[in-house]
């Protein structure tokens, strides 16, 4: 299926790798394979994908690095690999993602810093979750920069030194006193709802809601959750 656009197996019981074969889906937009028991490394497709938009693996158990070559299609706008079992660090390459809007990477093991060049290069995020992970250093001042950003999520890290005091001025995050969970997030519920532009066509991409902790909601930052940090 060389020409399909939308890949959607999300929530079945689907196990074993992911193929190689979706690396011959070339102008394949949208990959949505959360909530299975897939398992190994995720295949080098990126490359071949001109147009990819969203690739959703959460809550799987796949493992190994994030392929370097995630940065070839800068169309990438949703990025979710949470709830996982991947490690290393998050690729330089991924600098060249400028269009992105959400990334998930909360539940794994990757280690390192969290590159600058999130807050530099990506003007369009709004929700970065690198929760419950093994990153360490400084957390980025550049991510003040993102004027847009309604969740930040980097507790239980291993996170060092101060907090950047600018993230007080993001008038985007979350505010912890909204009413209505369907239009951002309201005491504990946040339904994650984007846009997807792709050849000219604009499709809503959802997800089901994610809860989000208590200590998330108290903290005094509004949601830039930072606990559980050394």
């Amino acid at each position: 299926m060389p020409k399909l656009e939308e890949l959607h197996l999300s929530e079945n019981q689907l196990n074993g790798s992911i193929p190689t074969s979706l690396c011959n889906m070339q102008d394949l937009f949208i990959l949505s394979l959360r909530s299975n028991q897939l398992s190994r490394e995720f295949p080098p497709a990126w490359s071949s994908w001109r147009y990819i938009c969203v690739v959703d693996v959460g809550n799987n158990s796949l493992s190994g690095h994030i392929p370097s070559s995630m940065g070839v299609p800068s169309s990438l706008q949703i990025l979710k690999f949470n709830d996982n079992k991947f490690d290393g660090e998050i690729p330089h390459s991924i600098r060249n993602c400028s269009y992105l809007e959400i990334i998930d990477l909360g539940g794994n093991r990757f280690t390192g810093n969290v590159s600058s060049s999130i807050g530099s290069d990506m003007p369009q995020l709004s929700m970065l979750r690198l929760r419950s992970n093994f990153f360490s250093g400084h957390i980025p001042r550049q991510l003040c920069n993102l004027q847009y950003l309604h969740l930040l999520d980097l507790g239980h890290n291993f996170f060092s030194g101060t907090i950047p005091k600018c993230l007080n001025n993001l008038n985007s995050l979350a505010d912890d006193n909204s009413s209505s969970g369907e239009s951002g997030v309201g005491y504990g519920f946040f339904i994650e709802q984007t846009t997807v532009i792709s050849k000219g066509q604009e499709l809503e991409y959802y997800q089901h809601t994610l809860k989000l902790d208590k200590a998330m909601l108290a903290i005094a930052l509004k949601l830039a959750c930072l606990q559980s940090n050394s």
